[in-house]
């Protein structure tokens, strides 16, 4: 059998990335996707198919991009005609910015085997999907020099959470067993009572009987309420468990990743996956319990009609096979439309993040009905494919509850005839009946938990995508500095972003030991190059030296103590303004009380009724722009570090103020780095200039 490999995209732009990395496992080449995406650009909008064509020229894979329209339709001859070049990735035509590809694996005469990086699963499509949307087909023969890296092996967090947990879930089975086995023998309990009736005994000894059986029913069903709750409970002590601990990754998570992604992802596409690791944690525990308790009562059930009937269990295996026929049907259609809502979803929350963080300004440039229209598309596509699924759900119960009517029907039948032949009696009869009724409803559950289980595959990759498959900042380097930072140079250093060049082959001196402006047309490089001084942004070629000393060689925590990277617009937390200045970070009261004072914040202070203890996220909001940027200069100030990276950091700041103050940062000893298009930073300073991807210093 043929190997065709699905994998899964981690983000919307890596769509091209999973799809190379799927050729790649097709021909038996574990590669790391990371060097895929070096190889590739793989930027903000994903990867180009020109991208893709050029990587695998690079790997002698002889790749042929082929317009549609020499393809035309998909006849027998062109289907014979792709089909002995396969597997193909394909360019398909989408209403969003960012390039959708997918992997075909083969075409039918009918329907065409794809995979969608977006979706869980290779799966059977309409061939008409395809030549409706295909814009190009590139043909790949097997790579014969690619660089090997075999991916890191992924752990699912399903099974590190089931082994730390295994007491609960140990437990949580147990009872459902019990649970199980007190359902089947409750229903064989209510039969005894019937055939009880049927007995010719005398009256007293039967009604004797029959308080003996109801009481012990009873007796059995209050301890099947007590073993329901003590299950229920840890049921729902395991979700927050799982929910805990997925929360307390996504944060460490959050505070480790690669400083790269979050060039490349919205705000919103990370805020998403909150309501991903909500889904997850609710659904895993309920989906793991139901299905086990289900399968439990299913089998107990069956082997319960055995004893009794073997006609009958015969009947329901059979009733059970066309149900699983049935639900392999409407399975494909029911995935596809759940993860039509799960994107949909998705869309409309980045959507509205971006909307609701940038409402002031799209109503201060009268642009707020025309970001709404985006909003509300995005919901109406949600709520239209929400409405497909339900209407699709309803059609799908009117056949069940049909089929299961008639197949009650013919099970009370064929009972009937049983006790008319005198094969089984009437509470024999109404044990069957019984159970017959417990198996159908298991078998329904079953279909229900399809959607669920593909709402859960879908929405646990893209936490993995971030938890697992994204890299962290690479925080191996020991060095600790002990002395003041006195020179920066750059030795062979190449910045590039995307197929822009910002810098090429760069060797000289940057800082010196004095105050430094970075000068350069927009463009030109500036921020990425401060950035890149704390490795906020380290995809750099070649080595930048402080003292000598490579920067990734330097330990973190220690390069950003002495160099602190200062945004004009501070982001305040929950707390007073004292909380969100310091951050943590411990300063002694006349050292902080002095440096309020020397940079004139007190004036800031005086005007907030609580001052200091005024809370912040209140204070951003009805501060100006230049006190923003003063409180955002002076946090950078508190960490008193030997240099302060200012990124536009004074542009509105008045002079006076400016002329007061930067004599102050010499007699604390801070030095500046600014990044200032209006000059306001002019004396006694040095300044480098960038321009034709190269650095001028002004000393040399």
């Amino acid at each position: 059998m043929i190997k065709r490999p699905h994998v899964m995209q981690d983000s919307i732009q890596d769509c091209g990335v999973a799809c190379i990395e799927m050729i790649c496992k097709f021909y038996n080449i574990n590669i790391d996707r990371r060097y895929i995406q070096e190889e590739t650009g793989y930027g903000m909008i994903g990867i180009s198919l020109k991208a893709m064509e050029k990587f695998f020229s690079k790997v002698d894979a002889n790749p042929e991009i082929v317009n549609i329209s020499k393809i035309n339709r998909l006849n027998k001859e062109n289907r014979e005609m792709i089909n002995n070049s396969l597997p193909a990735i394909v360019f398909l035509e989408e209403e969003e910015i960012i390039n959708h590809f997918v992997v075909i694996w083969h075409i039918g005469k009918k329907r065409i085997l794809v995979s969608d990086p977006t979706h869980t699963k290779k799966e059977w499509i309409n061939n008409k999907q395809i030549e409706k949307r295909a814009i190009s087909y590139l043909f790949v023969e097997k790579p014969k020099n690619i660089f090997l890296n075999r991916s890191p092996k992924k752990v699912r967090f399903y099974g590190k959470f089931i082994k730390r947990n295994l007491k609960i879930f140990s437990l949580v089975m147990f009872f459902s067993i019990i649970v199980s086995l007190l359902s089947t023998y409750l229903s064989f309990n209510l039969g005894k009572n019937i055939n009880i009736l049927e007995k010719n005994i005398p009256l007293q000894e039967k009604t004797f009987l029959i308080q003996s059986i109801s009481i012990g029913f009873i007796v059995l069903a209050l301890v099947q309420v007590v073993v329901s709750y003590f299950k229920n409970i840890l049921v729902i002590k395991g979700t927050f468990a799982f929910e805990t601990q997925l929360f307390k990754k996504y944060i460490n998570k959050m505070l480790t990743i690669h400083p790269k992604y979050f060039q490349l992802n919205s705000s919103g596409e990370f805020v998403s996956r909150i309501s991903d690791i909500l889904q997850v944690s609710n659904d895993v525990m309920n989906f793991f319990i139901s299905v086990l308790l289900n399968f439990c009562m299913y089998v107990f059930s069956i082997i319960t009609l055995f004893y009794f009937s073997k006609v009958m269990a015969i009947y329901l295996v059979v009733i059970s096979a066309v149900v699983i026929l049935f639900f392999a049907y409407i399975y494909p259609k029911i995935y596809h439309f759940g993860y039509t809502i799960s994107k949909s979803n998705t869309d409309f929350q980045k959507k509205l993040i971006t909307f609701i963080d940038g409402l002031e300004e799209f109503r201060a440039l009268n642009a707020d009905k025309y970001f709404s229209e985006k909003v509300l598309d995005k919901i109406n596509k949600f709520i239209t494919n929400n409405k497909k699924l339900q209407f699709f759900g309803t059609n799908s119960n009117v056949f069940l509850s049909l089929f299961n009517t008639v197949g009650t029907v013919i099970l009370i039948a064929i009972g009937s005839l049983l006790v008319l032949k005198n094969s089984i009696n009437l509470g024999n009869l109404t044990v069957l009946i019984s159970l017959s009724g417990i198996v159908v409803s298991s078998l329904n559950q079953f279909g229900s938990f399809q959607a669920q289980y593909e709402s859960m595959q879908v929405a646990s990759h893209r936490i993995e995508s971030i938890l697992i498959n994204m890299e962290n900042e690479n925080v191996c380097g020991e060095i600790i500095l002990d002395k003041k930072i006195e020179s920066i140079r750059c030795k062979r250093v190449s910045i590039k972003k995307g197929d822009t060049l910002l810098l090429d082959t760069v060797n000289c001196e940057i800082y010196r030991g004095k105050n430094l402006s970075i000068r350069g047309e927009n463009g030109s490089g500036k921020s990425t190059l401060i950035k890149s001084l704390v490795r906020l942004d380290d995809d750099y070629r070649g080595q930048i030296l402080i003292n000598n000393i490579d920067i990734k060689k330097i330990n973190l925590d220690c390069l950003r103590s002495k160099l602190v990277f200062v945004e004009p617009n501070p982001k305040f937390l929950e707390g007073t303004i004292r909380d969100n200045l310091l951050l943590g970070h411990k300063v002694p009261n006349s050292i902080f009380n002095k440096l309020i004072r020397d940079f004139e914040i007190n004036k800031i202070l005086d005007d907030l009724p609580l001052g200091i203890n005024f809370p912040g996220e209140a204070a951003i909001k009805c501060l100006s722009s230049g006190q923003k940027q003063k409180l955002a200069l002076f946090r950078g100030i508190l960490k008193r570090p030997d240099i302060l990276l200012v990124d536009e950091g004074f542009s509105n700041m008045d002079k006076e103020y400016l002329d007061r103050i930067l004599p102050k940062f010499d007699s604390w000893g801070i030095k500046l780095i600014v990044i200032d298009h209006s000059n306001r930073v002019t004396k006694d300073i040095d300044y480098i200039t960038m321009e034709n991807y190269d650095i001028k210093n002004s000393w040399m």
